[in-house]
């Protein structure tokens, strides 16, 4: 019985990945992000969701690091998170990048008084994204996307974070075992940690990977031999 439903739970996750595969690129578009927020100041409840807060709580807690140099948030939205980042101080610069300008203009309000927090309208599927960063959030971004996009953000993400820098995904769990598969599958990538929080109205996954440092062709020959 238990095979059964690990085969059933797996056959749900294939399912809904497809599902959000084919609809993300379909409908999550920048449209569709500027007119949810030109409708609500907050749409998703950041600012008032004890859900939400717990969460931003636990994603800060993983990290390893008291302090970091350059960070970056994917999806920063109205700044809610970015803001505890700021006064937290884990890091001497914050880049916070959202496809919305309605989101970013209150962003822009609530972040003010910070002058090392930076802010850009970036589309993260098709616009450049310049590094080096030593610390990428990548919180609840992912299943927007789609497969083809979750590919090119993964790269990206690669590209622009530096040696022993370190990336934090926030998906919802069991979804993140998909979702997460391609980034635990490339070998520059360690998982050093990943909490599951079940007991919440939606369960979610967070993890911490650290981007291997490059070995230099010498120790690489030295192992071969």
């Amino acid at each position: 019985m238990k095979r059964l439903m690990s085969l059933l739970g797996g056959l749900t996750e294939t399912l809904a990945l497809r599902f959000y595969g084919w609809l993300g690129p379909r409908f999550f578009s920048r449209r569709y992000f500027e007119y949810r927020y030109r409708r609500r100041m907050d749409p998703w409840s950041y600012e008032s969701s004890p859900y939400e807060k717990r969460k931003y709580q636990q994603t800060l807690e993983i990290l390893t690091r008291p302090r970091y140099e350059r960070v970056l948030e994917v999806g920063c939205s109205i700044g809610v998170f970015t803001e505890q980042l700021a006064q937290q101080g884990i890091a001497r610069e914050i880049l916070g990048i959202d496809l919305a300008s309605a989101a970013l203009d209150r962003a822009r309000v609530r972040l003010e008084r910070f002058k090392h927090v930076e802010l850009r309208c970036l589309d993260i599927t098709r616009d450049p994204l310049v590094g080096p960063f030593d610390l990428v959030f990548c919180a609840e971004v992912l299943y927007y996307l789609g497969g083809h996009n979750i590919r090119v953000v993964l790269e990206k993400i690669l590209s622009a974070l530096q040696e022993d820098g370190q990336l934090v995904l926030v998906n919802p769990w069991p979804l993140s075992h998909q979702f997460h598969r391609r980034f635990f599958q490339r070998p520059e990538l360690r998982l050093l940690q990943e909490r599951v929080e079940r007991d919440s109205e939606r369960p979610y996954s967070i993890a911490l990977f650290a981007k291997e440092p490059r070995r230099s062709n010498k120790a690489t020959k030295a192992q071969e031999t």
